[in-house]
């Protein structure tokens, strides 16, 4: 069993198609089918199932997939700690985000405050947050709670309770509503983020828990949905952070009393793996940048 071989089975097991791993990996079909061929050989187990012209990860691939992605984090783990041991504290922090309007404000408090850090941030989906890659890539998440797994991640709560609601027009009849439960909405024509965000998956849970089906007239990014609510063309979910981001503090927002679905918005770290100085700086900024009153935190 090699690197390389677990680097290509983690690649596939996440996309579960041959030709576009290989493209991605930068290498033939051929070569990858055979790279995997070599570790299922090893192992001595197949590790994906064909389902006609497509592959799928069975239960032995997933048992690997779990174990190979400890593998290249205790990697990067080790490669932290050798740098710290040596000295070696690069000032440069990586985040990556699945909700990228929220955090802009504190974003530029920090950078203000450190101009000299290299801050790499990156607007992630769900699907790519689960990646392998990405999260090798980057020091630290920020999302909502729940959207990674426990077991494998450390957190701190940033905001503990992200207050929902729906975000109309101000000449809209539900925008002098003090609240409203979900049910209300379910004849409204909703601009909905894609699916893939993790807010859209905070609308899809509401909406299932309301007890209806929304009727979705677009699904598209953060940018476009506030254009399109402005257009006319419906209204839109999103919580109170959202509501005061740039994008759409132009609009009215209404809270959702029934049902309450409230999320924590947290920032995260892998386990048992030691951040950088700047990136526990970043960390600590963040979680302190909220907790203080906003008036003081916008400074």
């Amino acid at each position: 069993m090699e690197l390389l071989q677990l680097e290509h089975f983690i690649e596939l097991a996440e996309r579960e198609h041959l030709t576009r791993t290989a493209e991605k990996l930068m290498i033939s079909p051929p070569s990858l089918s055979a790279s995997i061929a070599r570790l299922e050989k090893s192992i001595g187990y197949p590790l994906f199932d064909k389902k006609g012209r497509n592959i799928c990860l069975n239960e032995n691939g997933k048992i690997l997939y779990k174990y190979a992605k400890q593998v290249f984090a205790s990697l990067a783990a080790a490669q932290h700690e050798i740098e710290s041991a040596n000295g070696v504290y690069q000032e440069k922090v990586s985040v990556a985000y699945t909700a990228p309007t929220l955090w802009i404000k504190a974003f530029q408090a920090f950078i203000g405050e450190h101009p000299d850090v290299w801050l790499t941030n990156m607007e992630v989906t769900l699907p790519v947050l689960y990646t392998a890659k990405c999260q090798l890539e980057h020091d630290l998440f920020i999302t909502g709670d729940g959207d990674l797994p426990a077991s494998e991640f450390e957190s701190e709560v940033i905001l503990e309770n992200d207050e929902p609601g729906v975000i109309v027009k101000k000449d809209h009849p539900l925008a002098s509503r003090e609240w409203i439960d979900m049910i209300e909405a379910k004849d409204e024509n909703f601009i909905a983020l894609s699916k893939g965000y993790s807010s859209r998956k905070l609308f899809d849970d509401t909406c299932l828990a309301a007890g209806f089906i929304p009727n979705i007239t677009v699904q598209c990014d953060y940018l476009l949905r506030s254009q399109m609510v402005e257009a006319g063309y419906g209204i839109t979910f999103s919580t109170r952070l959202g509501y005061e981001s740039s994008l759409l503090k132009n609009f009215a927002f209404v809270p959702i009393r029934r049902p309450l679905i409230q999320r924590k918005q947290c920032i995260l770290w892998k386990r048992n793996c030691q951040l950088s100085p700047i990136a526990v700086k970043f960390r600590d900024f963040i979680i302190d940048y909220y907790r203080k009153p906003q008036s003081e935190a916008g400074k």
